[in-house]
């Protein structure tokens, strides 16, 4: 993954803001939805109600709430290792560790 939008540790977002993940490659459409792109209130383990699609021209997967984000709650987003790319390879973070690793950030909404 090449980034995130709202970025990890941003503050002051917009309470409508889409959460964005931009891969580094083309991904399977079919694998960056609900299941494996998910965001949390921080503290929570309830998904926001959210639909997901992937953009293939820009390789995002774009997170959109169902509902305005909370005033000043931070929240963190996930994309779980079920992504996966056009080959098949599923989502790894750290090509040098062991195993698959999930992508996590956190935001803050404004007040």
């Amino acid at each position: 993954m090449v980034g995130t939008a709202p970025s990890s540790g941003a503050t002051g977002v917009s309470r409508g803001a889409n959460v964005t993940a931009t891969f580094s490659e083309a991904m399977r459409s079919s694998s960056v939805d609900r299941t494996s792109f998910k965001l949390f209130k921080k503290g929570s383990t309830t998904k926001v109600a959210a639909s997901v699609s992937y953009s293939a021209s820009s390789h995002k997967g774009i997170l959109n709430p169902g509902r305005p984000l909370k005033r000043g709650a931070t929240y963190r987003a996930v994309v779980t290792t079920s992504a996966m790319e056009v080959a098949g390879n599923r989502l790894a973070q750290n090509a040098t560790a062991a195993g698959l690793q999930q992508k996590v950030w956190v935001f803050k909404v404004r007040k």
